[in-house]
């Protein structure tokens, strides 16, 4: 049988910050010819260099157990590969919880941390935790305000771009079955 190569539209995402990027997902997408999405928490890059707080930050924030993170200069080595950074807040909050100054703060001053350390202008965003009951209008309109285009959920299935603010992505973890 021939293969035959049909073109479809992939848009392959990461959360958080992990060094894994680098020395795992990075090279992989290489040898594909491949680019990423990477959503950054810009709190959590700027103590990568200090492993006591870094560890604190992925197991409060992030509810998970201590990997290595990403640091600026990890996150500056994907932009000059060519791969995409989105925002993800500074400290990873449940968005929807937090009144709507702390959200804007989350929302914003993150976005502007990302552009100034990277010299670059990002346009996509991805709620924290990323479920329905992590957003609702007060941070959709925040998020938006913040000038971000694109806005990603966690929630399942394909992404739809009647509303660019709540685009799905279907998640892999590892150990968990697709």
């Amino acid at each position: 049988q021939e293969f035959v190569r049909e073109k479809i539209n992939l848009l392959i995402t990461f959360d958080d910050g992990y060094f894994s990027w680098i020395d795992v997902c990075a090279p992989i997408l290489k040898a594909y010819g491949l680019k990423g999405l990477f959503f950054i928490n810009s709190g959590l890059l700027s103590i990568a260099h200090d492993s006591e707080k870094a560890e604190k930050y992925l197991r409060d924030r992030l509810l998970i157990s201590p990997k290595v993170p990403l640091s600026w200069e990890n996150a500056q080595i994907l932009v000059t590969e060519g791969h995409s950074i989105g925002g993800h807040t500074i400290t990873h909050p449940n968005l929807a919880l937090l009144d709507i100054e702390a959200a804007e703060s989350e929302v914003a001053e993150d976005k502007i941390r990302i552009e100034t350390m990277l010299n670059i202008v990002i346009k996509d965003f991805a709620y924290p935790f990323g479920r329905k009951i992590n957003w609702n209008k007060q941070v959709f309109d925040t998020v938006t305000k913040a000038g971000y285009t694109f806005i990603y959920t966690t929630e399942a299935g394909f992404a739809k771009l009647d509303d660019p603010r709540q685009l799905s992505r279907i998640c892999i973890e590892k150990n968990q079955a697709v």
